[in-house]
């Protein structure tokens, strides 16, 4: 089975102030945050400087790829690509208090830590549009279109007290 996110740095470990660049591409499994969907078998574009340090190399690049989800306000269908940065370090001596990856047999697998940079990058709450109107929370019309008939709602009185209320802000 090919895996297009394995690279090999055995050229780099005992080599101090050496780098090297390397891009890959391949798809990744589904991942979700929220209503915010990467689907199974998406586009996966990572790209990372390798470089020496300790027992192993520091990878900094980013992950990018593809989600869907619906507008939080208005809920019609939304897309977007996240471009997520991260910066970690592979160990020859296995995975370090949690604070490291491990690295076998100087490979390096930038799937796992471009998944979790990406988990991380989600957006939890998509917009179709950063002045989204969203829709009527009486007849459901969406407001983005145009206005709707519906009489304005009147507070609930239960809540006047904090109408009073300053709290020195302006």
């Amino acid at each position: 089975m090919l895996r297009p996110f394995i690279v090999d740095v055995a050229d780099l470990i005992h080599r101090p102030g050496a780098r090297r660049t390397e891009a890959r591409t391949g798809t990744t499994g589904a991942m979700q945050v929220a209503e915010t969907l990467v689907a199974d078998g998406a586009t996966l574009t990572v790209e990372a400087k390798f470089e020496p340090v300790g027992s192993g190399v520091l990878a900094t690049g980013w992950a990018a790829v593809l989600w869907n989800s619906n507008c939080r306000r208005c809920a019609v269908p939304v897309s977007g690509t996240t471009k997520s940065p991260f910066q970690e370090e592979f160990d020859a001596n296995g995975s370090i208090d949690g604070d490291t990856y491990p690295m076998k047999h100087d490979q390096v697998d930038l799937e796992l830590v471009s998944r979790e940079a990406i988990l991380l990058d989600l957006p939890l709450a998509p917009l179709c549009r950063e002045d989204c109107a969203g829709l009527c929370p009486t007849c459901g019309i969406d407001l983005n279109e145009g206005a709707c008939d519906c009489a304005p709602s009147t507070a609930d009185p239960r809540w006047s007290a904090l109408t009073a209320l300053d709290f020195g802000t302006e």
